[in-house]
């Protein structure tokens, strides 16, 4: 059974560009409300732009899920705009070429990745 995701809040990250914006597209038109959420400014922009027509309310939130304070910063935010959040939709993400084993923290770029970002998204 398919329950309508009307009127419900939705928060994906990694939206401000392809599959993430897409999803939120899906979302939007849906008649959700939706936050879409990445750290490109500009893109961000573009993205709400973009949705300018779906029926759902939409909102940006520049946010980093690198860091654990900008994800509650992110949280926080949602609940005040849309009250509960009922999807998380995780999709920022990066593609690393090692393999992490439970438990290990990958750095890219001086930010620590996982699993710091998974357990704050986890406590939305």
């Amino acid at each position: 059974m398919f329950t309508s995701v009307a009127g419900r809040s939705v928060v994906v990250t990694g939206a401000s560009r392809g599959i993430g914006l897409g999803v939120a597209k899906v979302f939007a038109d849906s008649c959700a409300n939706v936050l879409i959420c990445g750290r490109d400014e500009q893109a961000m922009r573009d993205a709400l732009d973009s949705l300018h027509e779906a029926p759902g309310q939409i909102d940006t939130a520049m946010v980093d899920v690198t860091d654990r304070l900008s994800c509650g910063d992110m949280a926080a935010y949602a609940r005040k705009q849309f009250g509960d959040i009922d999807v998380l939709c995780a999709n920022a993400g990066i593609f690393p070429s090692v393999r992490v084993e439970d438990g290990q923290t990958l750095v890219v770029d001086g930010g620590q990745v996982l699993p710091e970002s998974l357990q704050a998204l986890q406590e939305m």
